[in-house]
């Protein structure tokens, strides 16, 4: 019965966090260390109680998170001049009217009220901001 309600919550904390999205760069990392380390503490507490091999899945499971959530590349991060050119598709010498041109048309597609995605358009909201707070 432990076990299940473990499960449940650790689940529960997934969807949570899946809904929620990323705020700032490193939340997914540390968000994955918590469940991780929650998933560990769990473990020993079923452990303790007499379940050793559910302790030991659970702390498995809240290991490979904590391996995970120090592994895995960042999706975004800071974004280099370069990058940021080539995400909106403008020239080393573009200007603020060409920058705004280039961002609304490829912001046009990848809105999310426009079917697009999350990711591409705080990308080329980052990309913008970067390129325009050089003038």
């Amino acid at each position: 019965m432990a076990l299940i309600i473990l499960a449940f919550c650790v689940f529960a904390a997934l969807v949570w966090l899946g809904r929620r999205g990323p705020k700032q760069p490193n939340e997914w990392r540390s968000a994955a260390g918590i469940v991780g380390l929650a998933c560990i503490v769990a473990g020993i507490a079923v452990m303790v109680r007499g379940l050793v091999l559910a302790g030991a899945v659970t702390i498995a499971v809240g290991l490979a998170l904590g391996l995970v959530a120090r592994r895995v590349p960042l999706p975004f991060g800071p974004m280099t001049d370069d990058e940021a050119r080539r995400v909106l598709g403008v020239d080393v010498d573009a200007g603020e009217a060409e920058i705004q041109a280039a961002y609304r048309a490829r912001m046009r597609t990848a809105h999310p009220d426009q079917g697009g995605d999350e990711a591409v358009a705080a990308r080329l909201n980052t990309a913008r901001d970067r390129l325009l707070k050089k003038r």
